[in-house]
């Protein structure tokens, strides 16, 4: 348990417990749906959607061979094999395994700054100022505050990359849009070549 004076996790004899490294927060979009991994050479489906291309790849191949039509795997509608690449989701991602280390690293000096004062902490005589442990938490703040430069970093991420799955929905919707009234122009075009052959 946490002492009362915050000072960290205890073990029943009273030693210090190991701390351990904290993993970097997950960020939801950046998963593959098909192969449930991070997603590589992202691209955009029609769904709306985006995939490993590989995935999606072997996706509509494997209806092509069961001679099926292609559906999303997300909605279960019909998919067209269509795809583009997602270059701004492929920049998120980017983005985050860049930031990995620079978490890693902050974790690990967190860690070993807390472990310190522990031990100072330990050896400190009642009322008396240890200038070690004054240096050592004012290290932990500075480290804590990169920690949490960090966390703003990995949320500023996931609300760049809700934006741009809230801007693929919409495209998703007019898209269909332009696909019906192609539709329509083309069936207007057969019918006006109809009556040109019987004049």
């Amino acid at each position: 348990e946490r002492d009362v004076e915050g000072r960290g996790v205890y073990q029943e004899d009273g030693s210090p417990q190991k701390e351990r490294l904290r993993p970097v927060p997950k960020i939801e979009g950046i998963i593959c749906a098909l192969c449930k991994q991070e997603l590589k050479a992202a691209v955009a489906a029609g769904d709306g959607y985006s995939y490993c291309r590989q995935c999606v790849l072997d996706w509509f191949r494997s209806h092509e061979r069961s001679n099926s039509d292609i559906t999303s795997p997300i909605t279960g509608e019909p998919l067209s094999v269509l795809l583009l690449p997602n270059l701004n989701l492929r920049e998120v991602i980017v983005s985050v395994q860049h930031a990995i280390p620079a978490w890693d690293e902050a974790e690990r000096e967190r860690v070993s700054l807390r472990q310190k004062i522990q031990r100072l902490l330990g050896t400190q005589k009642p009322k008396e100022v240890n200038p070690g442990l004054i240096e050592a938490q004012s290290e932990a703040t500075y480290f804590q505050m990169q920690a949490k430069n960090q966390q703003q970093e990995v949320l500023r991420l996931q609300m760049e990359l809700d934006r741009y799955h809230s801007f693929m929905e919409q495209r998703d919707v007019s898209g269909r849009g332009v696909e019906a009234k192609a539709a329509e122009l083309s069936r207007l075009a057969a019918e006006l070549r109809s009556s040109m052959v019987e004049v």
